[in-house]
């Protein structure tokens, strides 16, 4: 068996819940910067998909339409999707801002699982009421040793607003007369200290995140070959390249994101999986320095100082992580590292029992 968690009593960040959601220090912001990023993302595209509808009439066909028809069937679907998810969803639920959220459980056999989503049936409910979200491997995994959803809801049609336990994300949920159908129940997950190599949690998450890694890093590799393969050379080889500049361009500009971006998720593929073999946790005394900056879809940048085993005092930099991360280290006062602390300015973090194993960066020493 390796080794256990220390002295592993965590103070995980909890919404107040005493006031209007819009009010709460760090949902409220992390809801409405996902708002914002779905909003910029309906505009950039829809102005993709124009630019290769341009590209192709520009062209004329005679250059290969493998980088237009690239941008029209990618960021039209994609486009259609977002618009869907803003209008059903996002839209509506910012009236829920108003309504203070609170901790919901539900009675023994009240979980259930189907192919998209997981349902969780509330236990003070008067009538058989299920509240049913979109939730990834790693919080289906937590929800089974700990069974409580954070719920601001629901308004209209059932819409509502949900996070698992010790989330500093909102999602949006549905609350249901019954669950969906073919949802499968499933058994409560017994979970204590552990490594992070038997944590079963963290492992769900690993996993998923390996997968999808996986997946992009293939799709990534594919668009580069197609363009490589079938649009490249015929730009290169052609007598008029100024006629064709602007596909070229985009070609090219299309074959560099799809280098970088396989590169990217191949190396989150080697790091997560390495975290995840870790045999042991590593508290460390933390600090957040100032405010949390929502960042991005669903992540967020910080700022603080971290005490490391030998007394010395570094700054850690906390960029683009979850941030579910940074509300624990600012509520607890630790910083979880995974594995030992190896030598360098790179270190994967995370919390026991909870889906999260996240990059940081430790600085300079301070004092």
């Amino acid at each position: 068996m390796n080794e256990p968690v220390a002295d592993y009593r965590p103070r995980p960040f909890s919404p107040l819940g005493d006031r209007p959601t819009r009010d709460e220090p760090l949902l409220a912001p992390v809801f409405a910067n996902w708002r914002g990023m779905a909003r910029r993302t309906l505009v950039s595209h829809l102005a993709g998909a124009v630019v290769g509808i341009v590209l192709l009439v520009v062209d004329d066909g005679h250059s290969g339409l493998a980088a237009p028809m690239l941008l029209i069937a990618t960021l039209g679907p994609l486009w259609l999707y977002n618009l869907i998810v803003w209008v059903v969803n996002l839209a509506p639920a910012k009236a829920l801002l108003d309504e203070p959220g609170r901790y919901v459980t539900t009675p023994e056999g009240g979980l259930r699982y189907s192919t998209l989503s997981v349902a969780l049936r509330i236990a003070d409910a008067p009538d058989e009421r299920w509240v049913v979200v979109w939730l990834g491997a790693g919080a289906r995994a937590q929800l089974r040793t700990d069974p409580r959803l954070w719920l601001v809801g629901p308004g209209r049609r059932g819409l509502a607003l949900a996070a698992s336990p010790g989330s500093a994300v909102l999602r949006v949920a549905r609350v249901h007369n019954r669950p969906p159908h073919r949802a499968r129940p499933v058994a409560a997950l017994a979970h204590g200290p552990s490594a992070p190599c038997d944590d079963a949690v963290l492992q769900a998450h690993v996993r998923s995140r390996r997968r999808t890694a996986a997946i992009f890093s293939v799709s990534w590799l594919l668009v580069l070959a197609w363009l490589t393969q079938s649009h490249l050379p015929v730009l290169l080889r052609t007598a008029d390249l100024d006629r064709h500049a602007w596909v070229l361009a985009a070609a090219l500009a299309l074959a560099g994101l799809a280098g970088i971006s396989a590169g990217a998720h191949l190396t989150d593929f080697v790091r997560v999986g390495r975290a995840g073999r870790a045999l042991t946790w590593t508290p460390l005394p933390a600090t957040i320095d100032g405010d949390i900056a929502p960042n991005g879809h669903l992540s967020a940048y910080a700022e603080g100082r971290v005490r490391l085993p030998d007394g010395t005092e570094r700054l850690v930099t906390f960029a683009s992580v979850s941030p579910d991360l940074v509300a624990d280290v600012a509520s607890a006062g630790r910083l979880w590292i995974l594995g030992a602390l190896r030598p360098g300015g790179r270190a994967m973090a995370g919390i026991p029992a909870r889906p999260l194993a996240e990059s940081v960066t430790l600085g300079r020493r301070t004092g």
